[in-house]
């Protein structure tokens, strides 16, 4: 019989399960608060009068047709530089609905089509990729460009019938794996599904069709998120089916290519771990890009988590069956993660949860104060650790960090480091305090070597309330060019009593006022080779503004230093937007203060353009816009009240307690200063 350990009760962040030597075998995922591990015989579980079973990867993957003779090519296009194809195969499956509270079931026949492009390196080698790209957004041309000029040929199956003109078809029965009815042209999908809702709701409607009748979702965004009766009414499933086809038609029908890596953007990471885990022969490694683990669990915070529920049973047999991290636990090939920190939808915090799960060798990569994309240094040194794979490179260790708290609020850090490489430099990167991940501001500082395997570092803490932690990870830095990261890890400061700051102080959100020298790179680049010096760049007192990129990855920087006739230096972006982490700084701001924002441009008159981002799940967004008159030699401040914001349904913002990051919307404005009086 199955096993399954399921919560039931409210849990502590800190509960942690004992596995019995029975089940550690069958250990699937686990992390500080939810978990599951099963035998592969599915566990029927009886849930509001219906029968339904909890099903592990081993289940759900039995009878896939690994056969490749029934797959249909066509060639679309051939040159040096591209060909395009398409694959066309049958897909005959068992679909679970519902009917007067009992389970029934639905089979089907049909055939799929499947747009591939696969796109040459000027130099060929024998490094290949496939790219998945994320659900709503294809990959940037600078990205895959970066990726052949190093050599790498590149396979993007439109999986998911996202690129313009696209051949991707699926059957009737498959019509949820177009993610919007826009894609499809036309608008019949949604309206199906708000026609079956209103049927399902008025017991006077029409009576439901045989099909109707099979079909247990609202919207087809449900598919994407909901296992309900079963995890073949899963989008991600049938993703990961048609990725998993695709493989093995290139590798063993074509044979054009042999164990690529496989890279994926965003939400696909869950696809590209499934396919790790159940053709980890077919591939290299597995690079996934703004991606954590758990995304399932983005919006419950791994550390001091308030006011937590128990995981529905929903969630639980999402995490054992469709989970990328379910299907990773005897994985040898290396994994690389490269990470915003603060992205609201990938939790870097739970990625130490690998070391308990995985054997195969990980990485991984940090942007500090970014929430939607990498820096073009992490995306540098992925390229790095990816190219490994390929020619079989050691990487070192990763370092270990040891914290000594004994002369409180001065923290000291001790790193041990593998010396196997000469290094060159060792940084501690740390935020105080903030368990919401994507409002904790980093910082970042350079430490002292002790001697050839040990650094140190001390630093002290602000004043605080109860609120006595500290986030943190190392990073090394090997005279090759090679850099090593820690994993993110928590400590809570058990001793700490300093005082809470006076709450009337007006601390600057954020002020540039350092000369160009001192300025460098420090503001956009993940780690920089900076001495102690400049290391005011990083105190509390003081936000660091970084660019709002639209793409996974900032590959270039438009941010900039400026100086008006008569003023000190600001920044300035030439082309997007760009963002401030604040943390808690506003929290004891009252409604009646004020934003004070000290911008200059060379236009007379100019817009200068605020959105401000809620600590709330739904991220609220309040915007604010104001033209500015400009002296021509000096900076200008401007004044925001509250009243100055309004949200989508203009409703004006009513405090600026929960505030958690500030956006500087206008383009070519120089930023010297942002403060709350």
């Amino acid at each position: 019989m199955g096993f399954i350990g399921i919560v039931k009760d409210r849990l502590k962040a800190d509960k942690k399960v004992t596995l019995t030597e029975d089940y550690k075998n069958d250990y699937i995922a686990y992390d500080a608060m939810p978990f599951a591990y099963v035998h592969d015989v599915p566990l029927t579980i009886k849930s509001k009068n219906i029968t339904t079973d909890y099903y592990s990867p081993k289940n759900i993957w039995e009878y896939f047709d690994y056969d490749v003779s029934n797959i249909k090519e066509k060639l679309i296009e051939s040159s040096e530089q591209k060909s395009r194809y398409t694959i066309t195969f049958p897909v005959s499956d068992y679909f679970y609905g519902i009917k007067k509270e009992k389970s029934v079931e639905h089979h089907f026949n049909g055939a799929v089509t499947i747009d591939i492009d696969i796109i040459f390196p000027e130099h060929k080698t024998n490094k290949s990729l496939i790219i998945l790209n994320s659900f709503y957004k294809q990959t940037a041309d600078k990205i895959l460009e970066k990726f052949l000029d190093n050599g790498y040929t590149i396979i993007i199956p439109d999986f998911n019938a996202l690129k313009n003109n696209t051949r991707t078809s699926f059957p009737e029965e498959l019509e949820f794996c177009y993610l919007s009815a826009i894609q499809k042209n036309t608008t019949s999908l949604i309206e199906k599904d708000i026609i079956l809702n209103e049927k399902k709701k008025n017991k006077k409607y029409l009576k439901l069709t045989d099909k109707e009748k099979h079909q247990p979702y609202v919207l087809p965004v449900d598919h994407l998120t909901k296992i309900m009766f079963n995890v073949k009414n899963n989008t991600i499933y049938w993703y990961t089916y048609f990725i998993r086809k695709t493989l093995h038609f290139l590798t063993k029908g074509l044979k054009i290519i042999e164990k690529p890596a496989i890279v994926a953007f965003k939400e696909s990471g869950d696809s590209a771990l499934q396919v790790a885990g159940l053709d980890k022969d077919l591939i290299s490694a597995v690079g996934l890009i703004n991606y954590s683990i758990y995304p399932e669990l983005y919006d419950v915070q791994k550390y001091r988590t308030q006011n937590f529920e128990p995981i529905s049973e929903e969630t639980l047999r999402w995490i054992q069956s469709l989970s990328g991290v379910s299907y990773i636990k005897n994985l040898s090939i290396p994994l690389i993660f490269a990470d915003p920190i603060n992205d609201p939808k990938c939790n870097p915090d739970r990625l130490i949860d690998l070391t308990k799960i995985v054997k195969s060798p990980v990485d991984i990569f940090l942007s500090n104060n970014r929430d939607d994309n990498i820096a073009v240094q992490s995306f540098e040194e992925f390229l790095i650790r990816l190219d490994s794979a390929f020619y079989g490179s050691l990487f070192p260790a990763h370092p270990l960090t040891t914290i000594n708290e004994n002369n409180l609020p001065r923290i000291s850090v001790t790193i041990k480091v593998d010396n196997s490489i000469p290094v060159d430099s060792v940084y501690i990167s740390y935020g105080y305090f903030e368990y919401e991940h994507s409002i904790r501001v980093w910082h970042t500082l350079s430490c002292e070597k002790v001697n050839d395997t040990e650094y140190i570092i001390h630093f002290d803490l602000p004043a605080a309330d109860d609120r006595h932690d500290l986030y943190y990870y190392a990073q090394v830095k090997y005279l090759n060019g090679i850099r090593v990261t820690e994993f993110p890890k928590y400590y809570e400061i058990r001793q700490y009593t300093n005082k809470q700051e006076p709450t009337n102080l007006n601390y600057p959100l954020f002020e540039c006022s350092q000369p160009e020298s001192e300025f460098k790179t420090y503001m956009f680049d993940n780690i920089s080779d900076l001495s102690k010096k400049y290391d005011i760049l990083t105190e509390n007192k003081m936000g660091i503004l970084v660019e709002n990129y639209n793409d996974a990855i900032a590959l270039s920087n438009n941010v900039k230093l400026f100086k008006p006739k008569d003023g000190p230096y600001g920044i300035i972006c030439e082309n997007n937007s760009m963002v401030l982490f604040i943390g808690n700084k506003c929290e004891n701001k009252v409604s009646t203060s004020v934003m004070k924002v000290t911008s200059y441009s060379d236009l007379k008159t100019y817009p200068l353009e605020i959105h401000l981002v809620l600590n709330n799940p739904e991220e609220t967004m309040y915007s604010a816009s104001k033209i500015v008159k400009s002296n021509g030699r000096n900076y200008t401040s401007t004044i925001f009240e509250c009243r100055d914001f309004r949200d989508k349904h203009s409703d004006y913002l009513k405090d600026w307690k929960t505030v958690k990051k500030v956006i500087i919307a206008s383009h070519n404005v120089a930023i010297y200063e942002i403060v709350i009086l």
